[in-house]
């Protein structure tokens, strides 16, 4: 364990062998928060134009979520959003967020780590402007751009150790609290520190994090750890015409929310898409089973198969691979899985029968279209 009055200039997570006991470097120096503390009613110069940031989420006390998204995918337009939902109940957002912070914790902390003084100052008046007012007295915003990992880590702990009012916390930027986003150490670090922070200080932590630019999966170990952890993962991405904002539940232990989108209006404020919700969320729940769908799907999906099989007699791999391709192109999702499915279902309905014995090389599926009724 570290000594308290040990010389920890320039020190780094991946120095401390005990990372458990990283709390005790804590006040290793005199640490101006107010330095970090955003005056968003002072005017400040815009600087050249930096990558702005978009992100956010609910759940209960005592536990974290996590929010997802590739860049520009509006993730801190959405969190925004929630942020303004939790200090006033915005009538504008109560039909998708709805908190019930008790009265002694109606404070929301607002981190962000990566935007500038300027771009968090933009985001901090979009919350005022969705409240209709121009002050919350009860809203907080850090910027920590500026700060060191290790500084970040000490900052927020600061803040949940001396504001007992705190309800809901925002981070804005969870892979700059650590240096490595794909050390495993680390990870497990920082997501014990948020387990920790909301369950000692009963507060609900959102923290955003990018996806991965080839596919959908969080980033790196750090992104594994919280999936693993968090109540609640949703992701927000952007839909083919890059108007709308999409945002889906991926992992919940709890039930599953509804699907909802949003756009940004001419005052540059996040809105929500009315009807979308139902709708999007109906088809979403509606799962492909051969069973469920009506016997024109089944003789299409037949039609397209007998024709792209082109006469050839096909064996029981080569049949399920022909119907996985066909199935994909009437689908969203149809994998091997699916297509073994709908295959045996067909055999049973007796719209597919095997002709040899199963296990012969010369075995092979003949459809009967004219038994589909």
């Amino acid at each position: 364990m570290l000594e308290k009055n040990t010389a920890t200039k320039g020190l780094n997570l991946l120095q401390i062998k005990n990372f458990e006991d990283f709390s005790d470097v804590a006040h290793k120096r005199p640490l101006n928060i107010e330095r970090f503390k955003l005056d968003y009613h002072k005017h400040i110069e815009k600087p050249p134009l930096a990558v702005m940031m978009n992100g956010a989420h609910f759940g209960s006390l005592g536990n974290i979520s996590l929010i997802l998204g590739k860049a520009k995918s509006r993730k801190t337009f959405l969190g925004t959003m929630l942020m303004a939902a939790a200090l006033k109940n915005s009538t504008e957002l109560t039909d998708i967020f709805k908190h019930y912070l008790p009265r002694e914790k109606r404070r929301v902390v607002f981190i962000d780590t990566e935007q500038s003084e300027y771009d968090a100052k933009v985001v901090s008046e979009r919350v005022l402007r969705l409240n209709n007012t121009e002050k919350l007295s009860n809203f907080d915003v850090y910027t920590l751009r500026a700060a060191s990992v290790e500084e970040r880590v000490e900052i927020i702990e600061h803040i949940l150790a001396n504001q007992s009012d705190i309800g809901l916390l925002v981070i804005d930027g969870i892979r700059d609290l650590v240096h490595a986003i794909n050390d495993e150490k680390e990870a497990s670090y920082i997501v014990n520190k948020l387990m920790k922070w909301s369950t000692d200080h009963s507060i609900h932590i959102t923290v955003v994090l990018h996806q991965n630019k080839s596919d959908n999966n969080a980033r790196g170990h750090l992104g594994t750890e919280l999936q693993n952890k968090s109540e609640t993962t949703i992701s927000v991405r952007k839909d083919k015409d890059d108007i709308l904002s999409i945002v889906s539940a991926e992992y919940c232990r709890q039930e599953e929310p509804e699907e909802f989108a949003f756009f940004i209006d001419d005052d540059s404020l996040p809105r929500v898409l009315e009807g979308y919700q139902q709708a999007a969320s109906k088809q979403k729940k509606r799962k492909l089973e051969p069973h469920t769908e009506e016997v024109n799907t089944h003789l299409s999906v037949l039609t397209k198969l007998q024709d792209a099989a082109n006469n050839e007699k096909l064996g029981y791999t080569a049949t399920v691979d022909l119907l996985q391709i066909v199935g994909k192109n009437m689908f969203s999702t149809f994998g091997d899985t699916k297509a073994k499915g709908f295959l045996k279902y067909y055999c049973e309905q007796g719209w597919i029968k095997r002709m040899g014995a199963s296990r012969s090389p010369n075995a092979h599926y003949v459809i009967h279209l004219d038994k589909v009724k």
